[in-house]
């Protein structure tokens, strides 16, 4: 799981979306000189744009596939019920990650640094995954008698 507790949430999030004092600790090569430190800013923040572009649509379609299946009774069918359950809990912790995103945002704040970077793509990325099964989700859903 990315983030277990909501104490935990806010503070590894915090951290996740401080700028990384990592560069100042190290020196440029010679070939990168030409960069300037707010070049490399604008790297990130478009990486992070990036990011956040595919977190909100994956976020979506996750959205979708939960009222999906509330809409739908899945008590008999406890391997879809669990389906079900994951695609919420990727609702929780995608509406999570996206709440942290924008008060970084409001704050003035990086939305992340070089060091958190790999953690919230990796999270994208699972998101990414699980959306990928949305579509079969929802063709088995619509077998399944409303509520």
């Amino acid at each position: 799981m990315l983030f277990s507790s909501v104490g935990d949430d806010m503070e590894r999030l915090n951290k996740t979306l401080g700028r990384s004092g990592m560069r100042d600790m190290t020196k440029p090569s010679p070939c990168f000189y030409f960069l300037s430190d707010s070049a490399l800013y604008s790297e990130e923040q478009q990486f992070a744009s990036s990011l956040q572009g595919r977190l909100n649509a994956a976020f979506a379609e996750v959205c979708n596939a939960v009222e999906l299946a509330d809409s739908h009774n899945l008590e008999d069918l406890e391997w879809l019920a669990y389906w079900a359950g994951t695609f919420r809990e990727a609702k929780e912790q995608g509406c999570d990650v996206l709440g942290s995103i924008v008060n970084a945002k409001d704050n003035q704040e990086p939305i992340v640094g070089s060091e958190q970077e790999d953690e919230l793509s990796s999270f994208v990325h699972r998101l990414e995954g699980l959306v990928r099964d949305v579509e079969y989700f929802k063709k088995l859903v619509d077998l399944c008698p409303a509520s």
